[in-house]
């Protein structure tokens, strides 16, 4: 997003981080195995299976557990029982049992590039993203012809840094099917990780395109234009995620910045405080409409927001050098020398301290003087 640059002044935007939440892929199990996956010498595990299936069929994962693990007791050595069951374990968020369920399911069938793909993703949701990785991949040179597991690998890849192999595997994954908006969107979300914002607004434009009512990828293509200093569209897709999504509040303070960069301050302050209504927990809105109201040299609105902003977030420093820069405008030396002070003391190494303590220093000399 923007810069976090701490002396400029106002110093920074606080804008929470795009792309994360709205665009990374869930992983997901593949479908159910057939019943011409069996062969049995009873009926009565065809019929636990075929209950077991139905069962999952109509989200009754813990009925098709047990009936899943009945037929288990009866034949043990079918992989489609075990990889069925490990589904129904999946989805009830039991991720180690489907994890040793497809793990069986592999043993008794090496070749079942689906067991392969649903461990990985089990993985993946227990935070193992490289055994994931190795699954999908084992996955994909069984069935190179599996959408799901390109993008899943894709997640996984995104989820460890690995932004160019994700690319990949979702440019993959949209030969095999360009029809999936999502798979769109998180390729987007990784060009603009690594700054690509013109790939990055194709592939939102092309998300949009699959899906109108997508507001997130209105949102983060809004974003790439910020980045691109194309405050207009920017503005233009962040009102489009609005009309979409009027009550997030994350949106009105991103199109607050973007309105506060193209110069309609008094606009901005506007949609910090819609922001702020929807979300007063929040201290991003507050830090930006401080910054506003500074510019506007409404020095007093600017220290009642950034000390809003220090009540929510005590340690954070850019609103504590941002309050010491408005108490100087309005002479209030030593309310600024103890802002500028908190600074230092909160500083990991990431700030100019010379320039804080040349600040302290002006003001410490204007007070002796008077």
């Amino acid at each position: 997003m923007f810069s976090k640059n701490f002396f400029l002044i106002p110093l920074c935007f606080f804008l929470v981080t795009a792309c994360s939440n709205s665009n990374s892929q869930t992983s997901e199990p593949a479908q159910v195995s057939e019943m011409s996956l069996i062969s049995t010498p009873t009926t009565k595990v065809a019929t636990y299976y075929n209950d077991g299936v139905s069962y999952l069929d109509l989200g009754k994962y813990d009925e098709a557990i047990t009936a899943f693990t009945k037929a288990i007791e009866i034949d043990p050595k079918t992989s489609a029982i075990y990889y069925n069951r490990g589904t129904a374990y999946f989805v009830l968020e039991a991720y180690q049992k489907a994890i040793d369920d497809y793990s069986k399911a592999i043993e008794l069938d090496p070749s079942d590039a689906w067991a392969h793909s649903n461990r990985g993703a089990a993985y993946d949701e227990l935070g193992e993203h490289r055994k994931a990785i190795d699954d999908y991949s084992k996955a994909i040179r069984l069935d190179p012809s599996d959408v799901l597991t390109y993008r899943n690998r894709g997640a996984a890849y995104d989820l460890i840094g690995r932004y160019d192999q994700s690319i990949e595997d979702y440019t993959q994954a949209i030969k095999l099917d360009a029809s999936d908006s999502d798979t769109f969107s998180a390729r987007g979300a990784a060009y603009y990780i690594l700054n690509e914002y013109e790939k990055a607004i194709q592939d939102y434009t092309k998300t949009i395109e699959l899906n109108p009512s997508d507001a997130a990828a209105y949102n983060i293509r809004g974003d790439c234009y910020s980045e691109l200093a194309q405050y207009e569209k920017a503005i233009n897709d962040y009102s489009k995620a609005i009309e979409l999504k009027p009550s997030d509040a994350v949106t009105y303070n991103y199109r607050g910045v973007s309105y506060f960069l193209s110069g309609n301050t008094q606009q901005s302050i506007k949609d910090y405080t819609k922001a702020i209504e929807l979300a007063p927990q929040l201290p991003n809105s507050y830090g930006n409409r401080a910054t506003s109201y500074y510019f506007l040299k409404e020095y007093l609105k600017a220290i009642e927001d950034y000390t809003k902003v220090i009540e929510l977030s005590p340690t954070d420093l850019v609103s504590f050098y941002n309050r010491g820069l408005s108490y100087r405008q309005i002479g209030k030396h030593q309310e600024a020398i103890a802002d500028f002070t908190k600074v230092i003391d909160l500083d990991q190494g990431n700030i100019n301290t010379d320039k804080v303590k040349n600040l302290i220093t002006d003001s410490q000399n204007i007070l002796n003087n008077e």
